[in-house]
């Protein structure tokens, strides 16, 4: 095997092997994941030389240890022992490092746009330590964070922001002639961005969020500019679902599925339509109960609606313009990220997944290293 070439100026580093988080079998319940994953310990690089005082970094490379990882719904799919051809993105093997995107500080660097202490957004999986080729940063998905930037602030406004951005606008097709839209989850990461987009940049009459606390529906409320904020665990959530839309359902935005889906579905509007991202629901229960009921599925033929599912990643030529937009509503003040940071250790990284799925949080769940 050749030895990589080294840059003029590489370090020695210390870091030889880092900790990773693996996929060590298929969990068979979202909450039941003490199992489901593996802490080993691997070599950075096997092609990496090493020497007596440590390992030298390869030209156009930089070694990341991760601080801030990001808890998105989209990584329980990914563990599930399903068909790889009925998932929207690649099924993890038994072994893989568990995906994640997450934020690192650079500790080495032989690239000359990366310094020490710089921080950087990639798909770097649950691993402790990243030593990234820089020459394949689109595969890495590298993204230098400005500085005086809050990390879990920057996580807030990611993926999930340009989400809810395409899903709303061009999935949805929100515009201020619609009357009514009901935004499901609307106090978690995408349905929170939703919520303040419908209200304070589209201008939708009634915007009505669902939530699983009351906590939470005042989050909805005081700090999304929900006009109506529902808790769907009240005894009369049915009854109180029919008050908040006299006017029917223009847009139904779905990243839980269950009851809501389907009441949504009930009170569609003529040529209403239901946005369909996520199906948490389906990720905590296994799925059975998802099922739409007959005189649900019936309206979306009498009322000619529409309902359509998507992924963010076929939008992503429109990543560009669509960050753009979406830091330019923050400095105006018409949304502001909303997150929950939980400290943690190395070692205790997979309940952040367990707390993401129980759905306890507010805004974008991010899981902050705990360093010594």
């Amino acid at each position: 095997m050749t030895e990589p070439s080294l840059h003029p100026s590489a370090q020695k580093s210390r870091h030889t092997v880092s900790r990773q988080w693996i996929l060590h079998q298929y969990p068979q319940r979202s909450h039941s994941i003490s199992g489901a994953f593996k802490l080993i310990e691997r070599p950075l690089h096997p092609s990496t030389p090493s020497t007596p005082q440590g390992t030298c970094i390869p030209a156009n490379k930089i070694l990341l240890r991760t601080l801030w990882f990001s808890n998105d719904p989209a990584q329980r799919t990914r563990i599930n022992n399903a068909s790889p051809d009925r998932l929207c993105t690649d099924l993890m093997r038994e072994g893989d490092v568990m995906s994640a995107t997450a934020i690192g500080e650079v500790i080495e660097s032989s690239h000359p746009e990366y310094r020490k202490g710089d921080l950087v957004r990639g798909a770097f999986g649950w691993s402790e330590y990243v030593l990234v080729d820089t020459d394949s940063s689109r595969d890495w998905q590298l993204v230098k964070i400005p500085p005086k930037t809050n990390p879990a602030d920057f996580m807030a406004m990611g993926g999930t922001a340009l989400t809810a951005y395409f899903g709303l606008l061009s999935v949805g097709a929100a515009t201020s002639a619609d009357k009514t839209i009901v935004v499901s989850a609307a106090a978690a990461a995408i349905g929170s961005i939703v919520t303040q987009i419908a209200k304070n940049v589209v201008g939708i009459k009634r915007v009505v969020g669902i939530a699983g606390s009351e906590a939470q529906c005042e989050v909805i409320k005081e700090r999304c500019g929900a006009d109506i904020a529902l808790n769907y665990k009240s005894p009369n959530f049915r009854r109180e679902f029919e008050e908040a839309t006299p006017e029917y359902v223009d847009i139904y935005f779905d990243v839980t599925g269950g009851e809501a889906l389907e009441l949504s579905l009930r009170r569609i509007a003529r040529n209403g339509r239901v946005v369909a991202c996520g199906a948490i629901f389906r990720y905590d229960s296994g799925g059975e109960e998802m099922a739409v009921s007959a005189k649900a599925w019936t309206n979306i033929i009498f009322m000619k609606a529409r309902v359509e599912g998507f992924t963010v990643s076929e939008f992503k030529d429109r990543f560009p313009e669509a960050r753009e937009q979406v830091f330019r509503w923050v400095r105006q003040g018409k949304i502001h990220p909303l997150k929950t940071v939980w400290r943690a250790k190395f070692e205790e990284l997979p309940q952040g997944m367990v707390k993401l799925l129980k759905g306890e949080h507010v805004g974008k769940l991010v899981t902050e290293i705990i360093t010594e």
